[in-house]
């Protein structure tokens, strides 16, 4: 960043240094593009700094939610490894007690659902 601040005060040195009328009208221009240059580059570096901030808090983030995944999904995946099957997966055909799951509306049924 300390580059782009360089150059753009190496372009406002430039300017300075040019024979003529200062008060031409492309001197004018000139010296405006050059303040203009010097506000973009202060404010990307802002926006680098803000960005920079941002991912700091990001990773912050990023660790509490591993630390929070790990205390809440240890047991699970504990259980994983070791080759069981979670007891919500067990019952998806049917019920416990071996009755029928209800029926599921394929489209056949229509007109007696509606």
């Amino acid at each position: 960043m300390a580059d782009l601040h360089a150059r753009v005060a190496y372009i406002r040195g430039l300017l300075s240094g040019f024979d003529g009328n200062g008060d031409s009208k492309e001197a004018y221009l000139l010296k405006e593009m050059v303040q203009v240059l010097d506000e973009l580059s202060e404010e990307l570096s802002a926006v680098r700094d803000a960005q920079e901030d941002l991912e700091e808090y990001v990773q912050a983030l990023d660790e509490d939610l591993y630390v929070l995944e790990t205390a809440i999904f240890e047991d699970e995946e504990t259980e994983l490894e070791a080759g069981e099957i979670p007891a919500e997966t067990v019952q998806v055909a049917g019920k416990a007690d071996g009755e029928a799951s209800p029926a599921v509306n394929t489209g056949e049924q229509r007109g007696e659902d509606f």
